[in-house]
């Protein structure tokens, strides 16, 4: 069982280290793609909201990071959230910074508004693959199946 908990947390740790390096270029492309699309400020408030992204996107990649090893070392009994959902949190960032620049929310799916009513420029990533790295989906599957085995391995012991 040490084992299977050992590479839980490793899967977790390596998940981690990847969204902690892959993420800051998704908020800079979230908040440029967002910017282009609406194409309506003058391009120095675009660079401007461009370098508010790229200044600010390694903290947050920290702090996401962070909170995904302290989930994917937490006892699996006991965790409340996915990996994915600590990721959504990511979102907050880019909105933020689209909100400064005067960008007016995008029109959603009804469905999505009310799932994800802070979203508003439909940024939240749907799975580890929205953050652009393949590698991410390998990652979380990975941590997920050694999750299950801790899990399925518990449950099989005699007294559980």
């Amino acid at each position: 069982m040490a084992d299977d908990l050992a590479r839980m947390r490793a899967a977790g740790d390596a998940l981690a280290v990847a969204v902690e390096a892959t993420l800051p270029g998704w908020v800079t492309s979230s908040v440029g793609r967002i910017l282009e699309a609406w194409g309506r400020l003058p391009p120095d408030r675009v660079e401007a909201a461009q370098a508010a992204a790229r200044a600010a996107a390694p903290a947050l990649a920290r702090r996401i990071a962070a909170d995904l090893r302290e989930l994917c070392t937490t006892d699996p009994a006991l965790q409340r959230r996915t990996p994915l959902q600590v990721l959504e949190a990511a979102l907050e960032l880019p909105t933020a910074i689209l909100q400064q620049a005067g960008v007016p929310p995008v029109v959603r799916d009804p469905f999505d508004e009310r799932v994800r009513p802070a979203d508003r420029y439909d940024l939240a990533p749907r799975s580890f693959a929205d953050l652009g790295d393949p590698r991410l989906t390998t990652l979380a599957v990975t941590w997920g199946a050694a999750k299950a085995r801790v899990m399925v391995r518990r449950r099989a012991e005699p007294g559980s």
